[in-house]
């Protein structure tokens, strides 16, 4: 079997179509204004994760984590994690001072990936996930 790779992905349309095998009764994702990665299993896209810059002047050194999915049949495979660790050497090289993401309650696989990542639970100011979100956050400096 060919070993994973993850790749900052150029192709919007191949997360567009991820994100509708991964979360089919979802809103669709708009992958404009964000970087995205893809994990490929050969030429078969298998997993992608998306992170958008702060463009706030008011939150400089501020990064999202926005949408990461693992098509079914690759999940339990540690891809998630990866993703994770991919953006997070991201957001250092791009000087990024903290990562904030929020997780539905009921998604606990995402929950534990992101803990066991480094992250830790916080209340903002203004819950933009809505109030069935768990928020989190990583300082990297």
């Amino acid at each position: 079997m060919k070993p994973y790779r993850i790749a900052l992905a150029d192709l919007p349309v191949a997360v567009m179509a991820l994100d509708e095998i991964c979360f089919p009764g979802d809103d669709r994702v708009n992958p404009d204004g964000g970087l995205w990665w893809i994990v490929w299993l050969g030429k078969t896209p298998v997993a992608y994760a998306g992170m958008r810059l702060c463009q706030d002047p008011r939150n400089q050194g501020l990064a999202f984590l926005n949408r990461a999915g693992v098509v079914p049949g690759h999940r339990g495979r540690g891809l998630q994690k990866r993703l994770i660790r991919a953006r997070i050497a991201a957001a250092r090289r791009l000087a990024v001072n903290e990562l904030v993401t929020y997780v539905m309650t009921y998604n606990v696989a995402s929950i534990n990936s992101l803990v066991s990542s480094g992250f830790r639970f916080y209340v903002p100011a203004t819950k933009w996930g809505g109030t069935s979100a768990v928020y989190l956050c990583k300082p990297l400096n």
